[in-house]
Parts: C-alpha cells; structure tokens; sequence
C-alpha cells in the first residue's frame, strides 16, 4: 500500500558560513581560499598565496630568455622595446 500526503521533511545539512578550502599547484605553491557566506554567495572573501619559491624579478627573468625574446630599455622615452626596435634604434651593438 503506498503512503499518501506530503513525505516527511527531512533534515538538511547547512553549509557553514565561514570556510577556507586549500589548493596546491605542480610547483608547490599553496593557495588558501577563504570565503564567507554572509559577505559575499559569488566567490572568496580573500585568498592567500605562499610561493614554494620566491618569484623571480624582471632582470632575472630577462636574464634567462633568448637575446631575441628580451625587452631592452629605451632611455630617450623611458620604455622597454623589443629586440628588432632596440636594434633598429642602435640600443643593441
């Protein structure tokens, strides 16, 4: 015999409104989401990143790339130009 009328209400589980979840990259990083249900429903309040490794500045990074990938300052304006301009303007010997 089937049962009639409204089923039972069945008790739900609330999310909790202040929760962090952790993700880790290939190279070791860690990113910590943090987020909070009562300021915002679309995305983390904050999030925190701790480089496995520091990262790199802009020389060091020049440094590693081939002379034709490189940017070379331009005195006369102040910007960085690629390896054609920079050879073109006499920057390159």
């Amino acid at each position: 015999m089937s049962k009639r009328g409204r089923p039972a209400l069945q008790p739900t589980e609330e999310k909790p409104k202040k929760y962090t979840k952790e993700y880790k990259s290939s190279n070791g990083d860690i990113e910590i989401w943090s987020f909070n249900t009562d300021i915002t429903q679309k995305g983390p309040v904050s999030v925190e990143i701790k480089y496995f490794k520091q990262p790199k500045s802009f020389e060091e990074e020049q440094a590693e790339l081939p002379i034709t990938k490189r940017k070379f300052f331009n005195e006369a304006n102040g910007k960085y130009v690629g390896y054609a301009r920079a050879k073109a303007l006499g920057i390159l010997k």
